[in-house]
């Protein structure tokens, strides 16, 4: 036994399964800065199966269709698995809340977890068990909260009036009990909204429309349809719920759209990222798995103590913080700086020849996503700037001829045929893109001093900062800080040429 009730209990149901492997042969549970996470259980040998969940104890739209009316199909695999953690969340930690029950349910064995401490209050006494229950040991042990992730702190800068305009939140809300409305919280999560960087914000804005679009669909469909379930649907309960589904699941094939191969699955949702490991879950027929890097994987071999991770992918801090809440700094080799405002820039300055070029680029897939880069060495900007700034300081006899002939010197260099357009216009790309690195440096300069003013000015305040709040503003520094840093890197790369 652990010191940990719940991961006890996970392992206890896990137990219950065909063909289960007791994971904990091979690895432990430890709490760390990241929340959780798994570590080796000795010298673990390279290519040794250390994680293996038997299918049925995964969460996705195979498991779950059984326990829904057929009403529920429509819903994708993120809005369904959200539902349904929103419901059980709900179900199990507010059950003073719930609807009375329907009729002709049958009761079976309760599925309930002691308290836990990643609760900030003891479990309530659970209610009578249903069928849509019998995942709750894995979902007890998901995160209750997400103070780390820029969707929290959009929601938590709004007043509660203002969340019931924007989300359509009904004034029978159940969740709406549990919202802690604190106007200085309030006013510093709208402060870090405001600090983040371009691509930041971007990236949030983006998370925050794919949210909002799904609880829009479920909500719609609950008010046709809620009926037919044992539940009661909060908007607090399904953010959470989708907050747990979008930074947990991991690719599962179920020979379904593309958006459906997803699932959430126990103990290998503890595993935490690492920049560049292959290694990496892997399906097999009847289970999902986790085993020791091999000797071929280029991944360090597990030793006692050391901790189990997998990359998320090739992400820069912008999508990790906006996605995962979280950030790795100068150690990511894929951060960049996103530069496609000031690229926008010089197009716009061009009139319509610029617009006319514009939809070249377009039409060739060249337009937006541009960024400069540290690594690989050299310092540089992305193929796609180069190609842009060829095409805009291409010189053209005419507006009216445009055509593939005007265009042929630049079509050669995105061919592959000739490397630069011509030396008299790659010398003005290179000042272009000094220019550039030039106000991406002062741009993050600006955004570097802004945030230390923040910090400097909420200690003044005499309230102090507590350790969550300026662990977030450390993040959205750490982002401008690797702008600055790679913006600098490009431009001295550039000074010469």
């Amino acid at each position: 036994m652990s010191e940990d009730p719940v991961w006890d209990a996970l392992l206890a149901w896990l137990k219950t399964f065909p063909n289960h492997v007791d994971p904990e042969k091979s690895v432990r549970l430890v709490h760390n800065e990241a929340g959780r996470g798994l570590v080796a259980r000795g010298d673990l040998p390279p290519g040794s199966l250390l994680i293996s969940i038997p299918n049925a104890a995964l969460l996705n739209l195979r498991t779950l269709k059984p326990l829904y009316p057929p009403s529920f199909a429509s819903l994708n695999a993120i809005q369904w698995l959200s539902l349904h953690l929103a419901l059980q969340f709900r179900r199990h930690l507010h059950p003073n809340n719930l609807r009375p029950p329907l009729p002709n349910r049958t009761s079976s064995t309760s599925a309930s977890l002691p308290s836990s401490k990643f609760t900030s209050t003891p479990l309530p006494r659970p209610p009578p068990a249903i069928p849509q229950d019998k995942y709750w040991p894995f979902i007890a042990s998901l995160p209750r909260s997400f103070p780390t992730v820029p969707l929290t702190w959009s929601n938590h800068s709004r007043s509660l009036a203002t969340l019931r305009a924007d989300f359509s939140l009904s004034d029978e809300d159940v969740s709406v009990d549990d919202w802690q409305d604190d106007g200085k919280k309030r006013k510093r999560y709208t402060e870090l909204v405001e600090l983040m960087d371009g691509a930041t914000r971007r990236r949030a804005r983006d998370v925050e429309k794919r949210f909002r679009e799904d609880w829009d669909v479920v909500r719609r469909l609950w008010a046709d349809h809620g009926t037919e379930v044992e539940g009661e649907l909060g908007f607090f309960d399904f953010l959470l719920g989708w907050l747990n589904v979008n930074t947990r699941c991991i690719y599962f094939d179920l020979d379904g759209r593309k958006e459906n191969n997803l699932t959430l699955c126990p103990v290998i949702d503890m595993i935490n990222h690492v920049p560049g490991r292959t290694t990496k879950p892997s399906p097999r027929i009847a289970s999902m798995t986790f085993s020791a890097p091999t000797t071929s994987s280029g991944d360090p071999p597990l030793r006692d103590g050391e901790e189990l991770a997998f990359s998320y992918g090739a992400h820069e801090d912008a999508m990790l913080l906006t996605e995962y809440g979280f950030v790795i700094g100068a150690e990511n080799d894929y951060n960049v700086a996103e530069v496609d405002k000031y690229v926008e820039g010089l197009f716009e300055a061009q009139g319509r020849e610029g617009e006319l070029k514009v939809g070249v680029l377009r039409d060739e897939g060249y337009w937006g996503d541009m960024t400069l880069s540290e690594k690989p060495d050299p310092p540089s900007p992305s193929w796609r700037v180069l190609v842009a700034l060829r095409l805009f300081h291409l010189r053209l006899p005419t507006l009216a001829v445009l055509s593939a002939d005007s265009l042929a010197a630049w079509y050669n260099n995105i061919n592959g045929v000739t490397e630069t357009v011509s030396s008299a216009n790659e010398a003005k790309v290179r000042a272009s893109v000094r220019a550039i690195c030039d106000a991406a440096v002062r741009e993050a300069e600006e955004g570097v001093k802004r945030c230390e003013e923040v910090l400097r000015r909420w200690k003044r305040e005499g309230t102090g900062v507590d350790k969550e709040m300026e662990g977030n503003w450390r993040m959205v520094k750490t982002v401008w800080d690797e702008d600055l840093r790679i913006a600098r890197a490009v431009k001295n790369e550039y000074e010469g040429k």
